[in-house]
């Protein structure tokens, strides 16, 4: 390996409150479920293919750098009930919420924590969120996204009810809201907003080589260019362009990313969450439900990180009788979010992301008859 290497009234607010199921590497999860629905699938754990249950211990990420626009979200009003809610913590750490239950919210408020000076939300545009909801009733816990992983939605009204769609665009990523609302039960929120591109360091100085001398596509943005006339890397290699400082994607773990999946043979994108109509997805890395390759390259990459790598056919669907069997595969990867205790599921197709059909039900089989059945289509 060569380089470095609102809601309103009705069911809303509760959508949001309680979860949506998380993406697998080629397409979403299901739709998230009402309150009282919810708020049991979550104490029940009903929701592992997000990832349930996930622990994040790394370092602390830095807010995004300020982006050039200069368009604020709506300002803050009639927060009558949030002035006396104490919310104290770090932005994309779990914050400490204070306030002497039960509150009676009879309109949504929202407060602004922290400012934001990433990229804004925008209507119709996508939003990693990580959300703490809290009963206005009792102060329990409903739901915790700081010890799992960020969800990712649409911003509309169906994906985000109208009070949190409302109360969150033109927020920017990096900052931090506070939200009282009613939706069949008082609640409190609280959500960080997450960048949903690669947010480190661009590396001066990235691999243009793999280490038995061939030349790596060059990226423009997300743009992945193959060199011309040259023969793609025998080997698994990985450049770093944008170093992250988050914590580190484990074997076993769960982790969010931005993907683009282009084919060397003829410089085509077979699959792209970045698509107008894609989205970030949750993957869980190390765990046969990934190509070799991405198993091996997502290892130990850090949060905030933008990565390419180039697979070799042996270690992508060279063990398959697919169509993809001699292909190199090329990916631009930026790793948004990882778990240290996590679930992650990438279980279902990965058609576009990897360039092949995929079934990850058949855990019981070994690594090469689940390549093989990745390569039918």
């Amino acid at each position: 390996m060569n380089g470095d290497r609102h809601a309103g009234s009705g069911e809303g607010a509760a959508k949001a409150a309680g979860g949506r199921g998380a993406a697998n590497f080629a397409r979403r999860g299901p739709a998230a479920r009402a309150v009282r629905a919810v708020i049991a699938a979550v104490t029940a754990g009903a929701l592992a293919v997000a990832v349930a249950g996930c622990g994040w211990t790394g370092p602390k990420r830095t807010q995004p750098k300020p982006s050039k626009s200069t368009e604020t979200a709506t300002p803050d009003k009639d927060v009558d009930v949030l002035e006396h809610v104490q919310v104290t913590g770090t932005w994309d750490t779990k914050p400490d919420v204070a306030f002497t239950p039960p509150v009676s919210i009879t309109k949504t408020e929202r407060k602004t924590l922290i400012e934001g000076a990433g990229g804004k939300l925008r209507p119709n545009g996508k939003a990693l969120l990580r959300i703490l909801a809290i009963s206005g009733s009792t102060g329990d816990e409903l739901r915790n996204d700081f010890d799992t992983l960020p969800q990712v939605y649409r911003v509309t009204v169906t994906d985000l009810g109208e009070a949190l769609y409302e109360s969150l665009v033109g927020i920017r990523a990096g900052g931090r809201v506070s939200i009282a609302t009613y939706d069949e039960i008082p609640l409190i929120m609280v959500v960080d907003v997450l960048p949903i591109n690669a947010d480190g360091t661009k590396v001066a100085d990235p691999a243009t080589e793999s280490s038995d001398g061939e030349k790596l596509p060059t990226v423009d943005g997300t743009n992945i260019t193959i060199p011309k006339k040259s023969d793609p890397p025998s080997v698994l290699t990985t450049s770093v362009l944008i170093r992250g400082n988050g914590a580190q994607v484990a074997a076993g773990k769960g982790a969010v990313i931005q993907y683009e999946a282009v084919r060397w043979s003829n410089g085509k994108v077979v699959g792209s969450s970045r698509a107008d109509d894609a989205l970030p997805v949750t993957v869980n890395v190390g765990s046969d439900a990934l190509i070799e390759g991405l198993d091996s390259a997502l290892s130990d990459v850090t949060v905030g990180s933008r990565i390419l790598v180039v697979v070799p056919p042996g270690q992508a669907f060279g063990l398959t009788d697919g169509k993809w069997k001699k292909e190199t595969m090329v990916y631009l990867i930026d790793v948004l979010a990882a778990s240290a205790q996590g679930e992650g599921s990438s279980s279902g197709k990965a058609d576009d992301a990897a360039g092949g059909a995929s079934d990850t039900k058949t855990d019981t089989k070994s690594k090469s008859e689940k390549k093989t059945k990745k390569g039918e289509s």
